[in-house]
């Protein structure tokens, strides 16, 4: 049901939950120009783009949301384990991006491999973890 709610639209599930129509409207249209984006960019990995910076903030945010959804679920173990995975596994991918377009950009070094792909198997094996154990 779509209620009309302080000047806001809601969507009200069975759980009582409250979803923003226009969060999830931003959510979808970032995604699809995000998308386009990628799509019409030309690959070339010696220059720093919009695209390379995204990444490592989309990963900071997912991790720093997982994490406060771990404080929040404090009274579940299951629910503090895996939401604290997610984040910390979220960080860790952040932090080989930051790894990554530094070796590639500033040091102008092809890196593969490299410690970065540290992060990325710590990052792997936390989202592991998360799917099994959730």
């Amino acid at each position: 049901m779509l209620l009309y709610f302080r000047s806001k639209f809601y969507f009200n599930s069975n759980n009582g939950f409250k979803i923003n129509c226009k969060i999830v409207g931003l959510i979808l249209f970032f995604t699809v120009v995000l998308y386009v984006y990628t799509l019409n960019s030309v690959d070339n990995s010696e220059t720093f783009e919009i695209i390379d910076g995204l990444y490592v903030i989309d990963a900071l945010i997912c991790g720093i949301c997982a994490i406060t959804a771990a404080l929040k679920y404090r009274g579940s173990k299951i629910f503090v384990k895996t939401y604290f995975a997610l984040g910390l596994g979220f960080l860790m991918l952040s932090v080989g991006y930051v790894i990554l377009n530094y070796y590639e950009i500033v040091l102008d070094i092809e890196s593969c491999p490299s410690i970065s792909d540290i992060f990325y198997l710590i990052y792997i094996s936390l989202e592991i973890f998360y799917l099994v154990v959730f």
